[in-house]
């Protein structure tokens, strides 16, 4: 992956950026880690820990955007930064089409590996 914008695929945000998204995903992280520490803690039976879905998912998403240097949330506005925290700048039409399908894959890349992790820990013995 390179910091040149011209090459795909794209990055959407500069260093600053993916620092903040690398803290969200510690952050996310942790708090997956978390709630499987308290489903196994409380003895929830399999259907119930599918209830980790959402924060091993968002932990993951936040992942892929650290990987990938792409943040969905500017992806989805049509904005990119590359300064300092704050200074995002709207993108061209066609730039943001592009921009949504990498969102797209971005989500679905997180959800699938949330749903795999999820299922493994379902299928886990207590």
């Amino acid at each position: 992956m390179t910091w040149d914008r011209s090459i795909a695929p794209r990055c959407n945000i500069g260093p600053a950026e993916v620092a903040r998204r690398r803290r969200s995903a510690i952050f996310f992280t942790v708090v997956a880690a978390a709630a499987a520490v308290l489903l196994i803690a409380l003895d929830a039976p399999p259907a119930a820990r599918l209830l980790w879905f959402p924060f091993v998912t968002g932990a993951a998403i936040n992942l892929a955007q650290v990987f990938h240097r792409f943040c969905v949330a500017f992806g989805a506005l049509g904005v990119e930064n590359f300064g300092a925290v704050g200074e995002e700048r709207k993108v061209d039409p066609q730039q943001r089409a592009a921009d949504l399908r990498r969102v797209a894959q971005l989500v679905l890349e997180g959800a699938a590996v949330g749903l795999g992790l999820t299922l493994l820990f379902v299928i886990a013995p207590a």
